[in-house]
């Protein structure tokens, strides 16, 4: 009856195979006579009726039936793995912070027809080509029966635990079992993480200048000073709730601090400093007398963990009258002041009256930037003197026209010209 007691329609004729040994096409005493069929096993219990029926010589037909069952076997295996709770089988998944733990939870379950027996759960650690690392996540419970074998209905659980590194993770679990005849199942899921580690850096610039140390540009007391403010992500997670302020040189005293102008570079207008963004404020003030400095502070807020900060101070040096300038290292020796080249530290600097080269009017030395200054300097003309230690030499003077880039120092005498220095000037 094909399985299918009701319906006649699908019922199917065995074929003869042997059994007629006399091969008079009679069901003689004694013989017996075998037939077969063959279908595909269908999953789950299965039973069938064969009907067999025989007329004698004389009176009605005989008729026999006999049912037999088979059991197909549909093993299944299903596991499904989560990332602090989130399923998160396509990245990013949950965003965590470089260094916190990651807890991994496996859920291995049976949707088949059969038990499953030697089931094994194994994480390839985020390494797919490397096995060395893979790793086996600690078995916590759901073998209900204590049998030892992945019923259908039963979930097993496990779970692992790792550091998260900065940057996109994802790693795979396959679970793997057998069924009782022997088929091998298997299934894998994927799940991700992020491992936010951000980072925000601001430089201050005064006039330009980075100036994170003294003396800083010098500038006139009393003209305006402009302080540049750039701020970067190079991190690699974007960040909110930029705020950049100034101490306005009064690290002591949070009343006068001030925030700079945005400028720019929020490029994408989201409001967010993007890994890769440059944003630049801006603010002026009026220069004062003496040495100044000021630091910037900004602060950054990641979508998880604490926020982020970083500062940076800058300088000047505010004068009524002075006289400046910089001793560099003129590595290839043409007497002019490049980009890049290296300033010349505790170089002693005499200042003269052009009118008496004897007399020194005041010494100093060069800072690490190779720069120098002399202040509050009453009008009138004078001479520097440049003592040169013994294992260097002055490049050639006044080479090329451009009095801003080229050495002012005579060779030989290793003073400059005679300089005018008006009331309340600032030669350089």
């Amino acid at each position: 009856d094909n399985g299918t007691p009701t319906d006649p329609t699908d019922d199917l004729a065995a074929s003869y195979v042997s059994g007629d040994t006399d091969g008079d096409t009679l069901l003689d005493v004694g013989e017996t006579w075998t037939f077969d069929a063959s279908g595909t096993a269908v999953a789950g219990q299965y039973s069938n009726l064969a009907v067999t029926t025989g007329t004698p010589p004389v009176g009605t037909p005989v008729s026999d039936d006999d049912p037999s069952h088979y059991f197909g076997s549909a093993p299944v295996i299903v596991i499904e793995k989560a990332t602090n709770g989130d399923d998160a089988d396509v990245p990013t998944g949950p965003i965590v912070e470089a260094g916190s733990t990651v807890t991994w939870t496996y859920e291995v379950t049976n949707p088949g027809n059969v038990e499953l027996s030697g089931v094994v759960v194994i994480d390839d650690n985020g390494t797919p080509g490397d096995a060395t690392d893979d790793f086996s996540p600690a078995f916590i419970g759901g073998d209900t029966d204590f049998d030892g074998d992945l019923d259908p209905g039963e979930i097993w659980t496990y779970e692992a635990s790792g550091t998260a590194i900065a940057g996109q993770h994802g790693s795979i679990a396959v679970a793997e079992a057998a069924s009782p005849i022997g088929q091998d199942v298997t299934d894998d899921d994927p799940s991700h993480h992020f491992g936010s580690d951000p980072v925000i850096v601001i430089e201050n610039a005064t006039n330009g200048s980075d100036a994170d140390t003294p003396t800083g540009p010098v500038v006139e007391a009393g003209s305006l000073v402009t302080w540049t403010y750039v701020v970067t992500n190079p991190g690699n997670i974007e960040l909110s709730g930029i705020a950049v302020v100034d101490d306005n040189g009064t690290p002591g005293d949070l009343t006068d601090d001030f925030a700079p102008s945005f400028v720019g570079g929020d490029t994408d207008g989201d409001s967010k400093l993007d890994p890769g963004e440059t944003w630049t404020y801006q603010a002026t003030n009026t220069a004062s007398a003496g040495q100044y400095g000021n630091t910037a502070d900004v602060t950054g807020t990641p979508p998880v963990g604490s926020p982020v900060s970083d500062d940076d101070p800058s300088h000047y040096l505010g004068v009524t009258a002075a006289l400046s300038g910089r001793i560099w290292l003129d590595e290839d020796r043409d007497g002019i002041e490049q980009p890049g080249d290296a300033g010349v530290e505790s170089i002693t600097v005499t200042l003269y009256a052009a009118s008496d080269l004897t007399t020194p009017v005041a010494t100093t030395t060069s800072a690490p930037d190779g720069t120098y200054v002399f202040t509050d300097l009453p009008a009138g003309d004078y001479v520097l003197g440049i003592d040169i230690p013994g294992d260097m030499m002055s490049s050639p003077a006044n080479v090329g026209g451009d009095d801003s880039v080229d050495s002012d120092l005579d060779p030989g005498t290793h003073l400059t010209a005679s300089v005018s220095l008006p009331a309340g000037g600032l030669v350089a």
